[in-house]
């Protein structure tokens, strides 16, 4: 909780700094910049996830040598991974028009839109294998451990951004130091845990196992395949408002976000810490703490979600004015829809770690494919002809009946059925051994 206290502070101290300083065309491409960051994480192939149910399933079994090598695999194949996004990124950048990309039309923000991409691509990149270190940290229940060092992180980038700003530093600049704050973090973090804490875990070579990265691999699939069906989606909002438009909605609804996302990001720090949990409990048949922990963890999080988006609706207006200024103060449909949007978001993501943690993949895929089918449509449309008011609405409609709503109905009928179900990791149609083999 303290972690995450740190990262949202940081993030309300850093917003109205980089507004003032950036202005709305120049803040609004880094917001879209931003929004890839989220892409980039799915670019693991689901190998991250599959690292974390391999950790967990080998730390409940007492296995050391088996998370070891689940580890140096994992390591080594996404650090191939992330030579050939460089590599493809290096061939690729002088080729893209980037102004035209981002839509922007002033001097200064089509001079830093290319390096600002350059910077944040390359950071983001180089940070991917060393974040297995959070994943293994996961599942062995250490979340807390990554939320201080990611909170070590926030304040590195806020210390950054600080500093870049008072020497008048350009955008691909702040872009740097904002974004080397989390990638440090993440270098000591590894550094401390698998060199101090863990040596015996630390990736070797000699420990990479074929029949382990085969593993990882087909029960990463489908996770990769969740991942890329939900980056075509709620990721690419920014950009599809940059294009519709322009960077000053961009800079509009990102204003809104932040501040509305509030209680989202205070409740889903539940998330990640109990999708380790969940499926611990699932493969001893503790059904009544998955019931009892999944129902207070999702009214929790509407209930924060909603407490935050009413207050916006109530003051939001006079909150955003004086934060980071009249120019950027939006109508009062745009921060209803935004605030509806992340009630729903609460709802879905608190269901989803459960849904994952006990291999209901493809009925999650199944969910998660007709949402994106069937939402981006509607953004378009709505956008067009309901400017920014349109899009927020026709997401969170969208997100609530084809995601949120369908899940719970299939999570109820999951939790009915579950002491008929197998366990998982036992018998030869487990769905452990389904996800880790039907590839």
């Amino acid at each position: 909780m303290l972690a995450k206290a740190i990262q949202v502070g940081t993030a309300l101290v850093s917003l109205p700094i980089t507004v003032r300083y950036l202005g709305a065309e120049r803040y609004g491409l880094w917001l879209i910049i931003s929004s890839v960051s989220t892409i980039l994480n799915f670019m693991d192939f689901g190998m991250g996830n599959g690292l974390l149910n391999a950790v967990a399933k080998a730390h409940g079994s007492d296995n050391h040598e088996e998370s070891a090598r689940s580890i140096a695999s994992a390591f080594f194949m996404l650090s191939g991974v992330a030579m050939l996004l460089l590599a493809a990124g290096v061939m690729i950048y002088p080729w893209v028009p980037w102004p035209r990309v981002f839509n922007v039309h002033s001097a200064l923000a089509m001079k830093e839109s290319g390096p600002a991409v350059a910077v944040f691509f390359t950071l983001s990149v180089l940070s991917m294998p060393l974040t297995v270190v959070q994943r293994v940290q996961a599942g062995y229940q250490q979340g807390y451990v990554s939320s201080a060092w990611q909170a070590g992180g926030s304040l590195l980038s806020l210390f950054g951004l600080l500093a870049a700003v008072s020497m008048q530093a350009s955008l691909p600049w702040l872009v740097a130091a904002f974004t080397g704050g989390p990638l440090l973090s993440c270098v000591l973090n590894f550094v401390s845990y698998f060199r101090h804490e863990h040596a015996s875990l630390r990736p070797r070579w000699s420990r990479v196992d074929r029949d382990k990265a085969l593993a990882l691999g087909s029960a990463g699939a489908m996770f990769f395949a969740i991942q890329l069906i939900t980056a075509a989606n709620t990721p690419t909002d920014s950009i599809i408002i940059g294009q519709i438009l322009g960077p000053r909605s961009v800079a509009e609804y990102g204003v809104v976000m932040k501040l509305v996302g509030m209680g989202y990001m205070l409740s889903s720090m539940f998330f990640a810490a109990l999708w380790p949990a969940y499926g611990e409990a699932y493969s001893r048949g503790d059904y009544a703490f998955i019931k009892r922990t999944l129902q207070r963890v999702s009214l929790l999080s509407v209930g924060l979600s909603a407490a935050v988006a009413v207050a916006m609706l109530a003051f939001g207006q006079q909150i955003i004015r004086w934060y980071v200024g009249a120019n950027l103060v939006p109508a009062l449909a745009v921060i209803a829809g935004i605030g509806m949007l992340a009630v729903c978001n609460a709802l879905g993501d608190a269901l989803g770690s459960f849904t994952m943690a006990v291999y209901r993949l493809k009925e999650f895929l199944i969910i998660t494919t007709i949402w994106t089918l069937g939402s981006l449509p509607v953004k378009f449309w709505l956008a067009h002809r309901r400017q920014l008011a349109g899009f927020v609405w026709g997401s969170a409609l969208s997100y609530g009946f084809l995601f949120a709503l369908p899940l719970l109905h299939y999570t109820v009928r999951l939790l009915r059925n579950l002491k008929v179900d197998r366990v998982v990791g036992k018998g030869e149609n487990s769905p452990l051994v389904n996800a880790t083999e039907g590839a």
